[in-house]
């Protein structure tokens, strides 16, 4: 795949790969991929887990990836920040030996959907400069991006470490999704560390244990997604939409009351397949998954609208989720200080 194909059907969720979809019908040992649906105070979380051979077949580091999907419910809301809390602390051994820790808050703070990271460094108290430090003590560091400092961000976070010498790295960045639904809703941590840019397909150096020398916890969630996203998903909607109806239809009270068709809730339904895909969309429906993808691609890249999108409540959005972040991480730290 070149460069342009590569951001098309990449993710930085590991729960939007493919192997990872499909891993209930495959061996572990075949994919090098596990995964684990657990539950954490009431709220569904998926641990997975790739080997080194799982690294070999996917573009994903080796490592445990722990995710979880924000609900509406307020009763949810407020068992995420122990969630956080749980999963970061399951990402490391011993949480209580780290007796300093750095937070970097990766991306442009000039951006709303990319400052996710530096906003969240705006609401940890900071201890590493106190006379009498508290255990764990924390630090933290905004490197901004490489278009503003001119400066590559995995050097300056590297510099940084080496001199205040650290001994927990914990990581936070805007990331991209391959679903819209999952935009500012899903919660992705990990023990692999974070490769900027690998959402829309640039290569950067990794920033992880191996390359800091210390180990690091990555927290993401992704903020934006590309036009072709958005319009496939649209699609798959509508799709949804006329196998409902079609049900509906089927329905006798729908034969005599022939006005407005409430199909409900289509969340569940499979989109159509097969002529009934082609009845309703022509050549396009008789496409696989990739090739639509690639067809609405071209067609918005052609025309130059193949754009990054985010939400148009992604001001509110992200000050919520920065501050859920910081309460995590502020939780984390104090369980940690309460086993020392």
């Amino acid at each position: 795949m070149n460069q342009d194909e590569t951001a098309l059907f990449s993710s930085d969720l590991v729960l939007e790969m493919e192997d990872v979809i499909n891993v209930s019908s495959l061996k572990h040992k075949e994919t090098g991929i596990k995964v684990d649906n657990v539950v954490i105070e009431g709220i569904p979380v998926s641990d997975v887990t790739i080997t080194d051979q799982g690294e070999k077949n996917t573009n994903k580091k080796a490592g445990r990836y722990l995710s979880f999907h924000l609900a509406d419910s307020d009763g949810e809301k407020k068992n995420v920040v122990q969630v956080i809390s749980h999963a970061m602390t399951s990402l490391v051994e011993s949480p209580e030996r780290y007796k300093k820790i750095l937070v970097v808050g990766l991306g442009n703070a000039r951006v709303t959907p990319d400052a996710l990271g530096p906003g969240v460094i705006n609401y940890l108290n900071v201890t590493e400069h106190l006379d009498v430090k508290p255990t764990p003590s924390l630090s933290t560091f905004v490197p901004g991006v490489m278009g503003v400092t001119g400066l590559e961000t995995e050097a300056l976070i590297k510099g940084v470490v080496k001199e205040t010498k650290p001994e927990l790295v914990i990581l936070i960045d805007a990331l991209k999704a391959r679903h819209v639904e999952r935009v500012n809703r899903t919660i992705q941590l990990s023990n692999t560390g974070i490769q900027p840019g690998s959402g829309v397909g640039q290569k950067r150096q990794s920033i992880d244990q191996a390359y800091l020398g210390v180990p690091v916890i990555s927290m993401g969630i992704p903020t934006v997604v590309d036009a072709v996203t958005v319009t496939y998903d649209a699609m798959t909607v509508m799709s949804k939409y006329f196998n409902k109806a079609q049900e509906a239809l089927r329905a006798p009270k729908q034969r005599l009351f022939q006005g407005v068709l409430h199909v409900g809730d289509i969340e569940e339904t499979e989109p159509l397949t097969g002529s009934e895909a082609n009845k309703y969309f022509g050549l396009f429906g008789s496409l696989s998954t990739d090739d639509q993808r690639h067809l609405i691609n071209e067609v918005l890249t052609d025309e130059g609208r193949n754009l990054i999108v985010t939400p148009k409540s992604i001001d509110d959005d992200i000050h919520y989720l920065q501050q859920l972040l910081a309460k995590g991480i502020h939780d984390y730290i104090e369980n940690a200080a309460n086993k020392v």
